[in-house]
């Protein structure tokens, strides 16, 4: 491993620098012993756990200034040739090399797989929606606008992109362009002239920003004509601005593996392989048309992925339901979904996801789901649940379908956020009512905000809505308790309906 790690430090930066603790591995080893294999296993788990406690602490001499992501490493004094003129970062040696790693149209880029930009995730199923209608003419010359706004020379704003794996690669150029690259350029926040100008290196006034500012001015137009043209004549929604992270982690491995019905070499061979096909089976799924997910890391009894937003939550159930389809003998897995905006930055978005995942695990008995916001402002909720709620009336329901109801109604049924307004104000005294009671009362509260074409829809919707808000108002430690109420549980599922009926599109 090292070796070729030192292989791509020459490949990125044309030396080999010395990154230490970047790659780092922790090794043990434990010789037979009278026990045999389980008493092997209890031994190398003994020296692992020791090993771990030994560091090296290596002092570093930071000449050119910490690393602007991981300040904890000195930033190179050479970064790599070739760099674009936007790319300004202060980086170390091993963040370089993590970054080219995954850059597309790069000649020296010494890896020919990358993930797509929070932009290019966030606007997938709006792109979709686009390439199925490109050959409508005026879908084809806005999109002709934009991608002959972004790849003018004189323009030169065009940043390369990877292509989403569920994306089926389409014919004829202008389509390829809005499959690959277009992801940040069908928002029409992107088209900022005084933004794209300090980005590029590019005169922020005179005549050249004024000719850059109205041929910028013709993108930014073409975006809010595309957006119009696709939900007058096809009825589809501007591109969401939020994506998702998911991270899944399986409860309780270690203590799995070293139960006596496990602990044999043959035991933790078929383990190992189980895991394989559960991160085999959770990359093909992301990966599908339908979830249009990036599979970020797949390790089986660990997960970290991103999806656009509308299909994050069927995203976390088919990630959960691959584990148990693999082997219904693994542990459980608790989870957490992110959802962010694409503006936001990424470090902090993914710090956030793993307070989440640590809140799901914190539930007793695990085996559960965060769902947690974050938006741009900083505004942010999480809700907590176990995966699955007693219901008789449908007990196969997992609480990410319960939410679902709130992404999206066929009939065009939506909560409105006043009703967060009525259940902060009165959540105390709902919660003390009896069931019947506060059930009623529920039901008419979210009627009374729920707008829908008619009447009919409207009653319709907010039964439904009233009863999952209900049953997601459920405390996490006190399940087995059907009349109880938790105030803190009703609110955050609350907060995150309404987050999700804004923006999961």
């Amino acid at each position: 491993m090292n070796e070729k790690w030192k292989e791509w430090l020459q490949k990125t930066l044309g030396r080999i620098e010395e990154t230490p603790g970047m790659p780092a591995v922790t090794w043990a080893v434990a010789p037979p012993r009278p026990g045999g294999y389980p008493e092997q296993w209890k031994e190398a788990q003994r020296r692992l756990a020791a090993r771990k406690q030994v560091r090296n602490f290596t002092a570093l001499e930071a000449r050119n200034g910490p690393c602007q992501l991981s300040p904890h490493w000195p930033a190179t004094t050479k970064p790599p040739k070739g760099l674009p003129s936007f790319e300004r970062d202060t980086l170390s040696a091993a963040n370089w090399l993590k970054r080219k790693l995954g850059r597309p149209n790069d000649k020296e880029s010494v890896s020919p797989y990358g993930i797509p930009s929070t932009y290019g995730i966030a606007s997938a199923p709006f792109r979709i929606e686009v390439l199925k209608n490109i050959n409508d003419p005026d879908v084809t010359e806005q999109v002709d606008y934009l991608h002959q706004v972004v790849q003018d020379e004189d323009t030169g704003i065009h940043i390369p992109n990877w292509p989403l794996p569920g994306m089926p690669k389409p014919q004829g150029e202008l389509a390829q362009w809005l499959w690959r690259h277009g992801g940040q350029w069908v928002y029409t926040d992107s088209w900022s002239a005084e933004s794209l100008a300090r980005e590029f290196r590019k005169p922020t006034s005179g005549e050249a920003f004024d000719n850059f500012s109205r041929t910028v001015e013709i993108g930014r137009i073409a975006a809010a004509d595309l957006q119009k043209i696709m939900r007058d004549k096809f009825q589809v929604a501007p591109p969401s601005s939020y994506l998702a992270i998911l991270v899944q982690d399986l409860d309780g491995m270690g203590s799995y593996l070293s139960e006596e019905k496990n602990l044999s070499h043959k035991r933790h061979t078929e383990i190992s392989d189980q895991l394989r096909r559960v991160a085999e089976r959770q990359t093909e799924l992301l990966h599908d048309s339908a979830l249009l997910g990036v599979a970020v890391y797949a390790g089986g009894d660990d997960l970290l992925a991103f999806l656009p937003a509308a299909t994050a939550l069927a995203g976390a159930r088919a990630c959960r339901q691959a584990v148990t389809e693999v082997s219904p003998e693994l542990p459980t897995a608790s989870s957490a979904l992110l959802f962010f905006h694409r503006k936001y930055p990424l470090r902090l978005a993914l710090a956030a996801s793993r307070e989440a995942l640590a809140a799901a695990k914190n539930v007793p008995g695990k085996n559960a789901l965060a769902v947690s916001y974050l938006r741009r402002s900083g505004t942010q909720e999480t809700y907590v649940q176990k995966w699955a709620l007693p219901d008789h009336n449908d007990p196969e329901a997992l609480v990410c379908d319960r939410l679902s109801l709130f992404t999206r109604s066929e009939t065009g049924a939506r909560l409105s956020p006043g009703l967060l307004r009525d259940l902060e104000r009165d959540s105390h005294a709902l919660c003390t009512l009896s069931l019947d009671l506060f059930t009623a009362e529920l039901q008419r509260l979210v009627h009374r905000h729920t707008l829908a074409p008619t009447s009919e829809q409207q009653k319709a919707f907010a039964l439904k809505a009233a009863e999952q808000l209900r049953l997601l108002g459920r405390p996490t430690s006190a399940l087995e308790d059907s009349e109880k109420i938790s105030e803190q549980s009703l609110i955050a599922a609350a907060r995150v309906a309404v987050f999700l009926r804004q923006e999961c599109r």
